[in-house]
């Protein structure tokens, strides 16, 4: 400008900036997809055009909690769990500058190192008050349950990731008071089936471990319930300018363990049996043979005198001439190297066991016609008896109660012989009436489910609820303030576009899962009702069954190398363990 001859002029100024660091907390989260649309460089948007794009969202217990079988281990990835701060980057600048302060020594830790206090005073301060050999941009991280065991460790697929520091208390005083921790000695040891885990690594490589499926959860054996995952996580003070303010995070994933009904065992009096010779200490172990009865040894009771001169319970009703040779199992000189031949029928359920009031119904089928009854002296009230004699003329026997309670009769059981010789198999059935599961596993379906709706809560009307893509949220309380990640929670999706919406599930590899066998709704443990699915997945009765071989008046050879032979040959010629008729003991081949 000016007249000519024009001389360009020019004049500048360095103004000399300095951005002061602010230590920002660690956050605690979930990933979610969430829709956005580009902001140009005019300030314009198009709501038309959205992109999805991965935002942190916070755990919301109500939508966010997992359900999983009981005995069942499930994936948590990062759609569920998800650990982040801000000022991982600027730790990470500072470690790597952190050399000048070992000098010579090459390595600053508080063990097998050294710190220069003239050219990092604070720095040196914090090494020496750090029992954890912790630098810049490593964050300690706890993961914690009450009824499961938790794992951070690589699945099948992938490796191990360097840099992750398992840590051990030193003393009873907790991490988050600052309590001394130390590595692990045997790291893989503390990785796996904990009730806590601490964990120390940069953020990078704690987040690709979670991007990799390392958390995983599973309830204690055979646990049904409630639980929950406690996170916990600490920037430990690196990212401060001094050093000397750790901030810190916490998150809770609620966790629904499923009950799924288990089948109840039977033990009983028979298996493998080993006779040892002390003076050689060998040991030669056979098929256990049958229990032996005497052919029309009588044992039952005599309801004349049960209701009149020896009445039920004071007196003494049970007609039975020798009761060690009639009680199951009876007992015998011919068992004494057969150990598990003296071993009571006795019933378990893991599902029952520590239950007062679960019950069971055990049936008994002596499996040959006019073969005998059963007899007991002492009956429990809680306990309800019928026996009976089918089309066939086969007797049964049929208990309902308390599985305590019957465990306790099955010491009173007697068995009356008739006048019957041969094999007289009694076949034992347990079902546990559906005690107590809530619905089958095996279905064939892994169900990763998406039960949220997540959008920007923050940006209102004017952009649909919208995030903009590639820029944080904007502080609805400053223009020069942004929110932090985990800000904001995601909703129930089925209160999306007016309750239309629906639970979603995923087979991505991304996605966390198996959830339980009732598919991706509800549970409501009070009704035991399952809402938000169309999955019928009832749970069925579990069922156990065992037989015991029993023979009347027989001997104790076989006649036939198997239950073939056994079963081709007339009647008489296959007694008396055989009949011909289908049957062989399992001590002959059969």
């Amino acid at each position: 400008m000016g007249d000519a001859p024009v001389t360009a002029l020019s004049h500048s100024i360095r103004i000399p900036i300095t951005v002061l660091p602010v230590n920002d907390p660690p956050v605690v989260g979930r990933l979610h997809a969430a829709l956005c649309t580009d902001l140009f460089d005019d300030g314009t948007y198009d709501l038309a055009s959205t992109k999805e794009t991965e935002r942190l969202f916070a755990v919301n217990p109500s939508v966010d909690f997992l359900d999983v079988n009981e005995d069942t281990v499930i994936t948590l990835l990062p759609d569920r769990v998800w650990i982040a701060d801000v000022d991982a980057e600027e730790a990470a600048i500072r470690s790597a500058n952190v050399a000048k302060c070992a000098d010579a020594c090459g390595t600053v830790a508080a063990v097998g190192g050294c710190c220069l206090e003239s050219r990092c005073p604070e720095l040196c301060e914090k090494i020496k008050r750090s029992f954890i050999k912790a630098l810049p941009s490593e964050v300690l991280v706890e993961f914690r349950v009450s009824s499961g065991l938790v794992s951070f460790y690589p699945p099948p697929t992938r490796s191990f990731i360097l840099g992750l520091t398992m840590l051990t208390n030193m003393s009873l005083t907790d991490i988050k008071a600052r309590g001394e921790v130390k590595p692990c000695d045997y790291q893989e040891g503390c990785m796996r089936n904990q009730s806590r885990i601490w964990v120390r690594a940069r953020l990078t490589a704690l987040q690709q471990a979670l991007r990799w499926g390392y958390l995983t959860y599973v309830g204690r054996s055979h646990f049904n319930g409630h639980d929950k995952l406690e996170i916990w996580v600490s920037d430990d003070g690196y990212s401060d300018v001094t050093y000397l303010q750790p901030l810190s995070a916490t998150g809770v994933v609620p966790i629904t363990v499923v009950a799924v009904n288990n089948a109840p065992s039977v033990t009983f009096p028979g298996g493998q049996g080993c006779t040892c010779r002390e003076a050689t200490g060998i040991c030669s172990c056979d098929t256990v043979p049958p229990l032996a009865y005497t052919k029309d040894l009588k044992c039952y009771n005599d309801w004349i005198k049960f209701g009149f001169s020896d009445p039920w319970p004071a007196g003494s009703a049970l007609e039975c001439s020798v009761p060690s040779q009639s009680s199951v199992p009876n007992q015998k000189e011919t068992y004494e190297s057969y150990p598990m031949l003296k071993q009571n029928i006795f019933f378990t359920d893991v599902d029952m066991n520590e239950t007062l009031n679960g019950n069971i119904t055990v049936e008994f089928l002596i499996g040959r016609p006019n073969a005998g009854d059963f007899q007991m002296k002492r009956l429990a009230w809680t306990v309800s008896y019928y026996q009976w004699e089918d089309a066939d003329q086969m007797t049964h026997l049929r208990l309902k109660g308390r599985i305590l309670d019957i465990n306790q009769q099955m010491t009173e059981l007697l068995f009356n012989a008739k006048d019957y010789s041969g094999p007289a198999p009694f076949t034992i059935s347990a079902a546990d009436n559906n005690n107590y599961g809530i619905c089958k596993p095996g279905s064939g379906e892994v169900y990763k489910c998406d039960r949220a709706f997540c959008e920007n809560t923050f940006s209102g009307a004017a952009l649909g609820n919208l995030f903009i893509c590639g820029k944080p949220v904007v502080s609805p309380t400053s223009l020069h303030k942004f929110l932090p990640g985990s800000s904001m929670a995601c909703s129930d999706v089925r209160l999306q576009d007016q309750g239309t919406g629906s639970i979603v599930v995923r087979g991505a590899a991304s996605t966390s899962g198996p959830f339980s066998c009732f598919g991706c709704g509800y549970y409501n443990p009070a009704t035991r009702q399952v809402s938000g699915t169309e999955e019928d997945n009832p749970s069925e009765p579990g069922l156990g069954r065992a037989t015991v071989d029993v023979v009347i008046g027989g001997a104790t050879a076989c006649k036939f190398a198997n239950c073939t032979e056994c079963n081709a040959a007339p009647k008489a010629a296959a007694g008396p363990h055989g009949d011909g008729c289908g049957w062989g003991p399992s001590f002959c081949g059969g």
